[in-house]
């Protein structure tokens, strides 16, 4: 039994440190947001946006192996070090596989634009293409823009904060006159949930990123004010819940989305110093609340 339980603790470790877990929230927040915005898109879609992530998040792993990831999440590190296929032909085969599931859910030159655009945010977080830094040598290095450390939480924000709100838009066959009020509504609920989010991570990486010479937020804001804008961020959330139960036309639904979202990352706040002591308990608590939130909308 013993074996069992570690074969299975293993195994879903396995699952949270290959970004399969980061993929899967993808699917969930989008469907969240579809049951709000009362449309129906074709499966297709979760799968790109499943992909999609996938691929993204993989490059990010890989990139991160010998440098940020070695102090903060030295687990999927390691993992990556050891495993060329999750460094090298994953990647790419998810964001083949997407480009295939893409061009079989028949998108229009609109969603061709959103897709190009989220897609060009996502290589260039994880692809170096940028110019180095003003006053260095070419020889240096180019940039990506994870490296635009202090900027990085909006980045991230804006990409799935557009992704799960303007796809059910534009991929559904027919469009509610009211969708597109709810889609800013929905911006502006997850925007701060994923702001709250990505902090709370650049907390977790804080030390491996000021030793890397990233200066995120919490590396210059440090840890207690770093928590505090993530609680500000919260309240925000769950003013634009109670102000929007009022004027978006599906208010049962969004009323279950919202409160799942607040509630599930506002857990992890508050259990903040226990779940950062485990590495795969962190990543868990950070996306739980994206499946919370699909849930809370079936």
């Amino acid at each position: 039994m013993p074996n069992l339980s570690s074969s299975a603790r293993l195994s879903a470790a396995l699952f949270v440190y290959s970004q399969t877990l980061m993929a899967g929230s993808a699917v969930a927040l989008l469907f969240a947001a579809t049951k709000v915005m009362a449309v129906s898109i074709s499966g297709w879609w979760y799968l790109v946006a499943g992909l999609g992530a996938w691929m993204v998040y993989l490059l990010d792993s890989a990139r991160s192996r010998d440098a940020e990831d070695r102090r903060s999440q030295p687990e999927r590190a390691d993992l990556f070090r050891r495993h060329r296929l999750l460094r090298s032909g994953l990647p790419w085969l998810a964001g083949g596989l997407g480009l295939v599931a893409t061009i079989l859910a028949r998108p229009g030159w609109e969603m061709v634009v959103l897709l190009a655009a989220l897609g060009l945010v996502g290589l260039g977080y994880v692809i170096p293409a940028l110019p180095p830094q003003r006053g260095q040598a070419a020889s240096s290095g180019r940039r990506t823009l994870k490296q635009f450390a202090a900027l990085k939480p909006l980045t991230i924000c804006v990409a799935w904060t557009a992704g799960a709100t303007l796809v059910p838009l534009l991929a559904a066959a027919t469009v509610p006159v009211d969708a597109a009020w709810t889609a800013c509504w929905l911006g502006a609920l997850f925007f701060p949930l994923l702001l709250a989010d990505s902090l709370l991570l650049d907390l977790r990486d804080r030390d491996g990123d000021r030793a890397e010479g990233l200066r995120t937020v919490a590396v210059r804001l440090g840890t207690i004010r770093t928590h505090q804008v993530v609680g500000g961020c919260l309240a925000v959330t769950a003013v634009v819940v109670i102000l929007g139960g009022a004027r978006v036309p599906l208010a049962d639904a969004w009323l279950r989305v919202g409160l799942a979202g607040l509630l599930g990352l506002g857990t992890a706040w508050l259990m903040w110093s226990s779940i950062r002591r485990n590495e795969c308990s962190t990543a868990v608590g950070m996306m739980a609340w994206r499946y919370l939130a699909a849930v809370a909308a079936i």
